[in-house]
């Protein structure tokens, strides 16, 4: 039951008690407390074990503590409280009904029963997205379906298999080392990789090749990857893998949507739509899926070697399959990318992989409005001989357009406004050298005075705008000070 400790009859009947209170009471409230101190013993132990194997890296027992740990209540609990939040925030992010593990007995019961290296009977649905821009509808009138080009599949997961991939990425990410170039991993993330990116450019590499993996969760070969992965072959082929997984089809985007939306759908055109259906699922079943918990960590995981065949006069830097490659001459950024591509297509991946280029090009030490570059939702461009990273056009279209939202919001809702305000900080301080912070925080604040006066906004069930929206507006205000959005000076 424990990870760490040696078996003690003594804690594993505390914690059985522990679990049975959870499960037995009434209500959710009944079962906070016990829950509580539950989730707490979980939480340390399983701290206590990560701490053990990071410090005892590639030791035999470190290795056979990470091999069997799904096996363990602790962890499974864990993974699956942090499941269950995760599922019922989204949940309220797309706007959907609340349904799930609400009460605490549901997650120790699931915990409990789970064993993740058998299939699971909780269905998935197989979404069909359209990628940017791509549209369904003619300007006729008439549904069109999407092609292989234009779509990508994503996985709605549920509670069970949420718990099962976050208990595979915890052991596949203490028992395999990820390659410094690679930043989509716990603990780095984009902020760390765009200041790595801003110090290689400040150095000299200002060659700079941009390409990506095209289709990279689905060109893996899930079968083929099992062997590579040092943990049990039924925990990653049942539990972070499309093999054994329950798929059914979202009418979303489906001709069966369009004909209940009036739009006249013609029998080539779900023929082509069926066809879409049937190499999604194949690529879904065959590869990682995209959408699970666990996918990035073993499409890291698994790409990680190709990185040891770049040489070492160029940086790369990966986050996914975005790929960027910096030189301080064209000769070297040639061999980079060169010996990057030969090493994603020659056959040693379990999988058959192909690059898009996205472009190459050179940063002058004195900027020129034309000479910048955009990878990860960053802009880097030189500016009086010094870096400047920025928000790149899409990353400001979508940060401005999600806080428009919320300064609609303001207007009736007082929760929206410390909303906007974490959300406006949390987007300028990934930016702490962008010229345009103090603008754009200004404007955003304009715009929030300018909704709140918005009475069209205003629900019909009684919320009305709050009285003190001057202290709002001061408030909102007060963000165009760069000093306080800063992380060395907290507002």
């Amino acid at each position: 039951m424990t990870l760490l400790c040696k078996p003690n009859a003594r804690r594993d009947r505390h914690i059985a008690a522990l679990a049975s209170q959870v499960m037995d009471a009434p209500t959710a409230m009944a079962a906070g407390a016990p829950y509580g101190r539950l989730l707490a013993v979980a939480r340390e132990e399983v701290a206590a074990a990560e701490t053990y194997a990071r410090r005892h890296a590639g030791t035999r027992r470190a290795r056979h503590l990470i091999a069997s740990a799904h096996r363990t209540f602790l962890l499974r609990l864990v993974k699956a409280d942090e499941a269950a939040r995760r599922h019922r925030s989204r949940q309220k992010q797309r706007g959907e009904t609340l349904h799930g593990p609400a009460h605490p007995a549901a997650v120790v019961r699931l915990a409990w029963n789970l064993r993740p290296e058998e299939a699971s009977r909780e269905p998935a649905t197989l979404l069909i997205l359209p990628k940017g821009a791509a549209e369904t509808v003619t300007d006729d009138g008439r549904w069109r379906s999407l092609t292989a080009e234009t779509s990508r599949p994503v996985v709605r997961y549920g509670f069970e298999h949420r718990t099962r991939q976050r208990i595979v990425a915890w052991c596949a990410g203490l028992q395999h080392q990820i390659h410094p170039a690679q930043f989509a991993t716990k603990g780095r993330g984009l902020a760390e990789m765009w200041r790595h990116i801003a110090g290689a450019l400040d150095s000299g590499f200002r060659h700079f090749a941009i390409f990506d993996i095209a289709d990279c969760f689905g060109s893996f070969d899930a079968e083929a990857a099992l062997p590579l992965l040092r943990l049990p072959r039924r925990l990653i082929a049942h539990s972070a893998t499309g093999l054994s997984a329950r798929f059914n089809h979202d009418r979303k985007g489906g001709p069966s949507e369009a004909r209940g939306q009036g739009q006249d759908v013609f029998p080539e055109e779900e023929q082509v739509f069926i066809s879409l259906q049937r190499s999604m699922m194949d690529r879904t079943t065959r590869g990682l899926p995209q959408g699970s918990a666990a996918s990035g960590i073993l499409a890291n995981i698994l790409l990680a070697p190709v990185f040891d065949a770049v040489p070492d006069d160029v940086r790369v830097f990966a986050y996914c399959d975005d790929i960027l490659i910096l030189a301080q001459d064209q000769k070297a950024l040639t061999r980079g990318v060169t010996a990057l591509e030969a090493s994603l297509t020659a056959g040693r991946l379990p999988g058959a992989f192909q690059t898009r280029n996205k472009g190459k090009g050179f940063l002058p030490l004195r900027g020129r409005p034309d000479r910048f570059f955009e990878f990860c939702g960053a802009r880097f461009d030189m500016q009086r001989g010094k870096v400047q990273v920025g928000p790149s056009a899409r990353a400001l279209t979508r940060a401005d357009d999600r806080l428009s939202k919320l300064c609609r919001l303001t207007a009736c809702y007082e929760a929206a406004d410390d909303r906007l305000i974490a959300t406006l900080r949390a987007f300028l301080v990934r930016f702490p050298a962008w010229r345009g912070r103090s603008a754009f925080a200004k404007q955003v604040a304009e715009e929030w005075d300018g909704a709140r006066w918005e009475r069209s906004m205003i629900p019909a069930s009684g919320f009305l705008a709050c009285p003190e929206e001057e202290r709002w507006a001061c408030r909102v205000l007060r963000l165009t000070d760069v000093r306080q959005l800063s992380p060395a000076h907290p507002p």
